[in-house]
């Protein structure tokens, strides 16, 4: 029985570091291709729509560097003397971990409220919103 529950443990982190492999790589491919289409200048749209996409993936990938730093490392049992000086920082660490995912809930919120807005009120949203006015 404890070798099966070892067997699972080693499948469940690897499947953990695979999906981590692949979060982590299209959050920082989106952080790369986002500013470049800033760059670019599409005409139709608007760049702020742009530099909130960014600002949300920025937001993203501090969230998935700290939860790796704070659940992940100590999970797969790595550098345990170092996290277990780090007991008077487990608040603020909480705390910042808390306000990531805070601040990535209202930047998707935002993003699903100017989606509906552009498909719902379409001539509105062609003047004020995402697109230029002409």
């Amino acid at each position: 029985m404890h070798q099966l529950s070892i067997i699972l443990e080693r499948i469940f982190v690897k499947m953990l570091i695979t999906m981590d492999i692949i979060g982590a790589s299209n959050v920082i491919l989106m952080f790369i291709f986002i500013p470049y289409k800033l760059i670019k200048r599409n005409k139709s749209y608007s760049s702020s729509f742009y530099r909130q996409l960014v600002a949300n993936n920025c937001c993203g990938l501090c969230y998935i560097v700290m939860e790796y730093f704070l659940a992940r490392l100590p999970m797969f049992k790595l550098f345990q003397s170092f996290y277990q000086q780090l007991q008077t920082y487990n608040g603020f660490f909480y705390g910042f971990s808390t306000g990531l995912k805070t601040s990535i809930a209202f930047g998707q919120f935002i993003l699903a409220l100017n989606r509906f807005i552009v498909v719902k009120y379409l001539f509105f949203s062609t003047n004020v919103l995402i697109f230029k006015s002409q």
